[in-house]
C-alpha cells in the first residue's frame, strides 16, 4: 500500500489516498470524542461515513449489461455445429427452453426454423425473412418479437439517370396561341380601332340618344345600344364560344349572331358600358379671357360636379382652396338652397357657373378668379358619367 502522506509519489491513486485520508479523520475524531457526549460524536461520525460511502462507491465500476440472447443468432451458431453432437444437442436444448413456448404461441415450428436458417445461411436464403426477430434478456424472461433489423447494402446503390423533359404538344400550342395574342394587341396600339382586327369587332350601327342637363335642355348624342351591337344571325354547323350568341331552332338548325365590342366611329360608346371620370384640367388647357373655357376627354352624359382653385380663399392661416361651382344661375341656387326672395348682397354678389356644351365646358366667374392649385398643379377638376367605348366581356377571335 503507498503512503498517501508522501507528496507527488509515483504511482498514488488521488481516489485511494482520499479514502485513507477519510479514515484517519475518522479515527481521530473517534479518539478526541472519547470524553464529549456520543450523541454530539455520532453526528460527527455520521457526515463523515456518508461521505466515506459515497467515495467508495464511486471507485466501484459499474458491472457491464450483458446483451440479449437473439434467436437469430442462436441459430447461426446451431448451424456452425455437427447435428448430433454434444454441443448441438445442448444448444438445440437451450434454444428449445428459453424460446419454444413463445413461438409455438405465435405459430411457429422450432424445428422448422432450425431448418429454414441452416438453409438460408448456407447461401439459399436470407436468414432475416427465414427466422423470426425473437428475444430473450439475458437475465431470462419471456422471448418478444421485435421487428426485423435494418440491412446494410453490400453493393452501391444504382445511379438515377437524369429525367429529360420532353416537350408538351399542348402546352407548345397554347403558349403559340397566347404569344399570338400579344402580337396581335402590340399590332392595333393604345388607340381603339375602327375596324375588325385582333380580338376586336367594330359595330355597324348606333341609335340617337336624348341626355338631359336637368335644366330642360336635352343635348341628343350617338351612342351603341345592345342592340346595335348584335349582328345579323347567320347558320354555323356548330355552337362555337361563349362570346357569341347560338340559338337552336326546333328544326335542328344551329345559327349564331356575332356580338360587336367596340364602339364605332361618331359614335360615344356603349349605353351598357357606364364609366365614372375624374378629370383634371391644367391650366394650360384652359382658354378665355373672361369666361373660362376648356374640353373633356370623353363627351359626358351627366355632370357630377365641377370645382375649380380658388386661389384667394382663406382660412385661418391656410391660404386658397377648391369652390364647388353650379350650372344653375343665381336666382335658381337660391331657390334650390330653400331660399325665398333675393338680398342686396345676393343681388351683387351672384354664384359662378358652369355650362357643358358637347364636351366643353364654360365657366362663368361672377365672383372669383380661379388659378392653379399649388399643391396638385391643376385649376379644375370635374367627376362626370360617360360611355365607354370598349366592351371587355366579349371579344372576337384571334
Amino acid at each position: 500500500m503507498a503512503d498517501f502522506k508522501v507528496p507527488n509519489l509515483c504511482g498514488a491513486s488521488p481516489e485511494f489516498n482520499a479514502i485513507q485520508t477519510k479514515f484517519e479523520s475518522m479515527m481521530t475524531s473517534a479518539t478526541d470524542g472519547l470524553e464529549v457526549d456520543a450523541s454530539a460524536l455520532k453526528a460527527t461520525l455520521d457526515t463523515d461515513v456518508t461521505s466515506l460511502v459515497a467515495d467508495l462507491k464511486a471507485m466501484i465500476p459499474v458491472l457491464p449489461a450483458l446483451p440479449n440472447v437473439n434467436l437469430q443468432g442462436q441459430l447461426t451458431s446451431l448451424s456452425s455445429l455437427i447435428p448430433g453432437s454434444g454441443q448441438y444437442t445442448r444448444l438445440l436444448a437451450d434454444i428449445t427452453t428459453k424460446f419454444g413456448t413463445e413461438l409455438t404461441a405465435s405459430g411457429f415450428s422450432l424445428d422448422t426454423l432450425v431448418s429454414d436458417a441452416a438453409t438460408a445461411i448456407t447461401g439459399a436464403g436470407n436468414l432475416c425473412d427465414a427466422v423470426p426477430n425473437f428475444e430473450v434478456p439475458a437475465a431470462g424472461g419471456a422471448a418478444v418479437e421485435k421487428a426485423i433489423g435494418v440491412l446494410q447494402p453490400a453493393l452501391d446503390s444504382e445511379k438515377e439517370e437524369v429525367s429529360v423533359q420532353l416537350a408538351n404538344a399542348n402546352f407548345t400550342a397554347a403558349k403559340a396561341d397566347v404569344e399570338a395574342t400579344f402580337t396581335s394587341y402590340n399590332e392595333i396600339g393604345e388607340e381603339v380601332p375602327t375596324e375588325d382586327i385582333g380580338p376586336y369587332r367594330v359595330a355597324k350601327e348606333t341609335t340617337k340618344i336624348a341626355v338631359s342637363d336637368n335644366k330642360g335642355s336635352v343635348t341628343t348624342i350617338e351612342a351603341t345600344t345592345p342592340k346595335n351591337s348584335v349582328g345579323a344571325s347567320t347558320t354555323v354547323t356548330t355552337a362555337t364560344t361563349t362570346k357569341t350568341e347560338t340559338i337552336k331552332t326546333s328544326g335542328g338548325e344551329v345559327t349564331e349572331r356575332k356580338r360587336s365590342n367596340v364602339s364605332p366611329v361618331g359614335s360615344n360608346g356603349f349605353t351598357s358600358r357606364i364609366r365614372r371620370i375624374k378629370e383634371y384640367i391644367l391650366i394650360d388647357d384652359v382658354s378665355g379671357s373672361i369666361d373660362s373655357e376648356f374640353t373633356l376627354k370623353n363627351t359626358p352624359t351627366s355632370i357630377g360636379s365641377v370645382y375649380g382653385f380658388d386661389p384667394n380663399a382663406k382660412s385661418g392661416t391656410k391660404v386658397g382652396r377648391w369652390r364647388y361651382i353650379s350650372n344653375y344661375d343665381s336666382d335658381e341656387n337660391i331657390r334650390r338652397r330653400g331660399g325665398g326672395r333675393l338680398s342686396i348682397r345676393q343681388k351683387s354678389n351672384p354664384y359662378d357657373t358652369y355650362t357643358l356644351d358637347g364636351q366643353t365646358i364654360t365657366v362663368t366667374s361672377h365672383v372669383r378668379d380661379y388659378d392653379t392649385d399649388p399643391k396638385s398643379g391643376y385649376m379644375f377638376r370635374v367627376k362626370y358619367k360617360c360611355l365607354d367605348n370598349y366592351d371587355p366581356n366579349f371579344a372576337g377571335p384571334i
